[in-house]
């Protein structure tokens, strides 16, 4: 009887360690598996950030440029379209042009 009863015993602690250490093992690869996922999405989130900023660095350079020969061009037409004339017909007031600059230089008016 007695040695039925440690049998028994020994059966069960060998029952609770082996469900312990397939514990410890599901554990473990939900952990490895938590921390591959988390490695993946910070890949992509890299990614992903990589290819938004130089699609609008590509972008803005290209606006620059456009603005800039725009610009170049408007400077070149104004003496044909404005003749001396009607530019010192065209007074602005002090005012307006104090205002102007502070703003321009952001400081309040």
């Amino acid at each position: 009887m007695v040695t039925r009863l440690i049998i028994l015993l020994a059966l069960i602690a060998v029952l609770v360690g082996g469900c312990v250490w397939q514990e410890q093992r599901v554990s473990a690869a939900q952990q490895d598996r938590d921390a591959a996922l988390q490695a993946k999405r910070q890949a992509e989130a890299e990614r992903d950030s990589a290819k938004g900023s130089t699609t609008v660095v590509t972008q803005y350079v290209d606006r620059v440029q456009i603005v800039r020969q725009a610009g170049a061009t408007i400077t070149r037409e104004i003496p044909i379209y404005v003749t001396q004339k009607a530019d010192a017909a065209c007074t602005i007031p002090a005012g307006f042009v104090r205002l102007h600059d502070a703003a321009a230089t952001g400081n309040p008016a």
